[in-house]
């Protein structure tokens, strides 16, 4: 397991930050991507090990086409992506506008959508696609009907994925335990769900 490539979006908080912290402890090689220079560098300074870092607003498929040519240029290949990165902002179905809705679809939806998308050739084979979404999609919560409607069509949407990349990452690299403790670290486990895609 050791000496595997990870790149986690969204990796200068939360969920993202306790993986890429978990992950660099077991010998990984980590690439995070934040949307700020300055929660990318803080973010940066309190990560030990192999750990790289790259500003990229996953709302921008120009941005998110120049993060795969970063990575490609150093690194080649990677074993793992964690499609992490989202936002949520509360605001009940009367009051939600179009920014708001447009700004969580963009960031939720589209930039998973494309980053995967956009990553497939990088993929090592075997290697594994983890999408992190929310519990959100199970059971109701008030003000959260964009953020809800993101998760929902992240989940359905990118889980086709399966037919698509299925023969071309036939096993997992990162087993389902690893990425479980990642959120446990947080005691998010139970408000999280992941998806391996083409495991």
């Amino acid at each position: 397991m050791m000496n595997k490539t990870i790149l986690i979006t969204g990796g200068t908080s939360g969920i993202g930050f306790a993986c890429a912290d978990f992950l660099l402890k077991k010998k990984y090689q980590v690439i995070i991507t934040g949307r700020t220079k300055s929660n990318l560098d803080i973010a940066l300074k309190n990560l030990e090990g192999d750990i790289t870092g790259y500003l990229s607003d996953v709302s921008k498929i120009k941005e998110i086409e120049i993060l795969v040519d970063k990575v490609k240029t150093k690194f080649k290949k990677i074993d793992g992506l964690f499609v992490n990165a989202g936002i949520f902002k509360a605001s009940s179905f009367e009051d939600t506008t179009e920014k708001l809705f447009d700004e969580t679809m963009n960031i939720n939806f589209k930039g998973a959508f494309f980053t995967v998308q956009k990553f497939i050739p990088l993929l090592n084979n075997p290697s594994s696609v983890v999408l992190n979404t929310s519990i959100v999609v199970f059971k109701a919560f008030a003000d959260t009907s964009v953020y809800t409607a993101s998760m929902f069509v992240k989940i359905h949407g990118l889980h086709k994925l399966k037919l698509r990349l299925y023969t071309k990452l036939v096993s997992n690299l990162v087993d389902d335990s690893l990425f479980l403790k990642c959120f446990s670290l947080k005691k998010l486990i139970t408000v999280q769900q992941s998806i391996h895609v083409g495991c």
